[in-house]
Parts: structure tokens; C-alpha cells; sequence
């Protein structure tokens, strides 16, 4: 399988709070990641946004 090299350029744990944080400063302007990011809040500690 070929794997695109320029797919992913870092990857890293982030808390959650950090995250949020990320989002409110418009560092994420891919809407599929912004989604990928949003989709597991909703069930982590019934959070709400």
C-alpha cells in the first residue's frame, strides 16, 4: 500500500481542554478533522457544546 508521506506531518496527544482550545482559535481549517475532533467530545463526559 502506498502511503502519502505529506498525509500526516505530526501527530501528538492532546488533552481535551487543548483541543477545545485549538478549535476556538481557528488553528484546524480542515472541516473533516474539525469533525473528527467534535464527534468524540459528545461522549466524553456528556460534554455539550
Amino acid at each position: 500500500m502506498n502511503f502519502d508521506e505529506n498525509e500526516v506531518k505530526m501527530k501528538k496527544w492532546v488533552s481535551k481542554d487543548c483541543v477545545l482550545e485549538m478549535l476556538k482559535n481557528n488553528e484546524t481549517k480542515c472541516g473533516v478533522s474539525i469533525l473528527a475532533l467534535l464527534l468524540p467530545l459528545r461522549f466524553i463526559n456528556n460534554y455539550v457544546y
